[in-house]
């Protein structure tokens, strides 16, 4: 009988002050709870204790570091310690790249593991979203699983990625630049949750072929989404590419979580006051209500950030 593969996630987490999120600490307990081998690459400022005796308690390896770089130089950080301390990459172990830009999971991480094991002993990259963002086709960074078969040419990407000092840079240099490399190695990019199948929850949801056309949104009281969203639809029902303007997980994470059952949702949804009208801005209040966890992490990080002005907004809040 064959041992389970094994797997190791490099997690990236930051705070200013060094508070220890709900929403990280659920995610990595989730982690721990699946048997991953994990390592915490903090780059968090003030007091690290709790942070520290965290890690200690779940099982997990804790690498602090100096916050430069962003997510992109924690990644290396995490894979350098795993190639000179551990042995797990000469076992043959697969690699799971996440940060803390996300709350949840709103669903257990069983039902994405799962769907993993269809991609084993083969030389893909699967990561949960896709963009075409900046007339660049690739996987989103916040959650990265590269299968063991590809993970030499994940250490070369790394081995050569030039140093981190811009947001920017980090875009251009790492999450651009990761996909663009991986498949000149050959490597398969796998979207666990692409645009077209949004665009089809998008269309079984509104149940009517002519979804664009504007007195349809006015006939039938339904919020009219944003331009992006409407822009791909439109594509998507004449068969071509989704669009290059939309960035998934923040334009379609209503259709991602709602009806493809999405375990994450990015902070940054409901932390900026990105959409002002109908369904794409409500959804905020709506999915506190719906997602237990999703409230409890939100109110955690608003107390602790004062950043969740979609949240903030709302009465129950400001009590």
């Amino acid at each position: 009988m064959n041992s389970p593969a094994k797997k190791a996630l490099i997690y990236s987490t930051y705070h200013p002050d060094g508070h220890l999120g709900k929403h990280v600490t659920d995610q990595l307990s989730s982690y721990a709870d699946l048997g991953l081998e994990i390592f915490v690459v903090d780059t968090s400022g003030g007091d690290l204790g709790a942070r520290k005796s965290f890690c200690e308690k779940i099982g997990a390896t804790f690498l602090p570091r100096k916050n430069t770089g962003y997510d992109f130089t924690s990644y290396k950080y995490g894979l350098q310690f795993l190639e000179k301390e551990t042995s797990l990459l000469d076992e043959g172990t697969s690699i799971l790249l996440a940060n803390d830009s996300c709350f949840g999971p709103l669903f257990p991480l069983q039902d994405i593991f799962d769907k993993l094991e269809r991609y084993k002993d083969r030389k893909v990259c699967v990561g949960l979203t896709d963009s075409h963002l900046r007339k660049s086709y690739h996987l989103q960074s916040y959650w990265l699983y590269i299968e063991s078969n590809a993970t030499p040419a994940l250490l070369k990407f790394f081995e050569l990625m030039p140093e981190i000092e811009e947001r920017d840079d980090a875009i251009e240099h790492g999450e651009l630049a990761l996909s663009a490399f991986l498949r000149f190695q050959k490597v398969k990019l796998v979207p666990l949750y692409t645009q077209e199948a949004c665009a089809d929850a998008i269309i079984e949801q509104l149940r009517f072929p002519y979804i664009l056309k504007k007195k349809y949104w006015v006939f039938q009281g339904l919020p009219k989404p944003e331009k992006a969203v409407k822009n791909a639809v439109r594509r998507h029902l004449k068969g071509r590419a989704m669009t290059k303007e939309l960035n998934p997980s923040i334009s379609l994470m209503p259709v991602l979580v709602d009806q493809l059952h999405c375990p994450f949702v990015k902070i940054q949804r409901l932390r900026d006051d990105l959409f002002r009208c109908g369904y794409w801005d409500a959804w905020s209040e709506m999915a506190l209500d719906k997602y237990p966890v999703l409230k409890e992490q939100c109110e955690d990080y608003l107390v602790n950030t004062g950043q969740l002005k979609n949240i903030a907004k709302h009465g129950s809040y400001n009590k």
